[in-house]
């Protein structure tokens, strides 16, 4: 299901909350049937570092954090490492908007308790 993973993936930059929302969902209940978890948590985290706007930065964390939810303990602690520093830096930055740094704070509290089974 690459391919079904992509179409989801770009669900999450559709002009439609709703869309985006469902994409999200979606993405995170496919990841766990797929073994390249690292993949797209990078990818994501790739995204999200690359400043889209805050609709879509927002619903690019939410599905990160979802995907997380269902999947992170099957992620590499370097792919967890470079997403809490992502987190972090959304989190510390002001001009990010309110809705990014909580929906960043969100995902880093699911981040947390995998980083935590890592050690």
């Amino acid at each position: 299901p690459p391919s079904c993973i992509q179409h989801l993936f770009k669900a999450l930059h559709h002009e439609s909350k709703t869309v985006r929302s469902r994409g999200a969902s979606s993405l995170a209940t496919l990841m766990e049937l797929s073994t390249r978890v690292d993949a797209l948590i990078s990818e994501l985290n790739s995204t999200i570092r690359g400043k889209p706007d805050k609709d879509i930065r927002t619903s690019m964390l939410n599905a990160l954090s979802g995907v997380l939810g269902k999947v992170g303990d099957k992620a590499s602690v370097d792919t967890l490492l470079n997403v809490r520093s992502t987190l972090e830096q959304l989190t510390d930055d002001s001009t990010s908007g309110d809705e990014v740094r909580v929906a960043a704070a969100n995902c880093l509290g699911v981040l947390s308790g995998f980083l935590e089974l890592a050690r």
